[in-house]
């Protein structure tokens, strides 16, 4: 029987790693292992091993992101696996998957779908992408075999934190090795962007399609992915650009509330409502 090893990189989003865990489905036709790479400096290091409690971990620094992802994969050798899927903690992805890739994994080694569907919890659109770099497979959900990474070696360089899916594939295509990519139709895989992501929403490219498709066809609520957004918002972030307006004004609380209407205005009144926790705690400093 054929063995699959999953590996989810993990950084901050507990709310989306959670989903994500919620739709953890994997395919019955093989032995399947997931390993999530998480990481001690990590704000949200204790609640997402809660979250992913039960299943294989290995802890290790987030910088830079290709040195986590290689130092990963190394890890991962010790175990008996002979395919390899990478899969972002912000991903979602369908059953229907595995029932496309049952047949590819007896055919190919390297191999992949051409279309995703991303969507944005800042602007709430969503778009279908065309592919990869000029139709190659996206890097969520792309499947490479173990004697091919074996041969390539790290599949990421250690000093990059963006590019990745290019960078890997680049290695392995100079190695001799084609890659298949499926064209699928609908989306089978869901990219939920947050503040968070090193790569924006608005960097990837595709057509914009209605966000009640993606809502219906993953079974989301548009009303509980949407605070998300708010709630992974780097409450760090907020705090120093008080601090930073309060050496320039001298007065913290007048910092705190042109910061406070900075991010009201970027993020639109509504929708701001969301993020009154954090702004509730990071202005207790102003009571003190």
């Amino acid at each position: 029987m054929n063995k699959l090893l999953i590996m989810v990189p993990v950084w901050k989003r507990p709310e989306i790693l959670k989903l994500f865990v919620s739709r953890l489905n994997v395919p019955n036709y093989m032995q399947t292992r997931i390993l999530f790479l998480v990481s001690p400096e990590d704000p949200y290091f204790k609640a997402n091993l809660k979250l992913i409690n039960g299943f294989d971990k290995f802890i290790i620094e987030n910088e830079t992101l290709g040195r986590k992802k290689n130092l990963g994969l190394t890890h991962a050798f010790q175990y008996d696996w002979n395919y390899f899927i990478e899969f972002g903690s912000d991903d979602i992805f369908l059953p229907e998957l595995w029932y496309v890739y049952k047949p590819l994994f007896q055919k190919y080694k390297y191999f992949g779908i051409k279309n995703a569907a991303c969507y944005d919890t800042k602007t709430g659109k969503a778009t279908l992408s065309k592919g990869y770099n000029e139709g190659n497979a996206i890097g969520a959900g792309r499947v490479i075999y173990r004697s091919i990474i074996e041969q390539v070696g790290k599949l990421w360089r250690d000093d990059w934190s963006v590019g990745m899916d290019g960078c890997s594939h680049f290695k392995i295509e100079k190695a001799g090795y084609k890659q298949y990519v499926y064209d699928n139709k609908e989306p089978l895989i869901l990219d939920i962007k947050t503040a968070t992501n090193l790569n924006s929403f608005f960097e990837i490219e595709g057509e914009e399609i209605e966000t009640e498709y993606i809502m219906n066809r993953f079974s989301l609520d548009k009303n509980s992915i949407d605070p998300i957004f708010f709630t992974t918002i780097e409450l760090t972030e907020f705090h120093n650009r008080v601090e930073i307006a309060t050496q320039k004004i001298g007065n913290k609380k007048l910092a705190f509330e042109q910061v406070n209407t900075e991010y009201a205005a970027a993020f639109g009144r509504l929708k701001y409502k969301n993020y009154e926790s954090y702004r509730v705690h990071v202005s207790k400093d102003l009571k003190r």
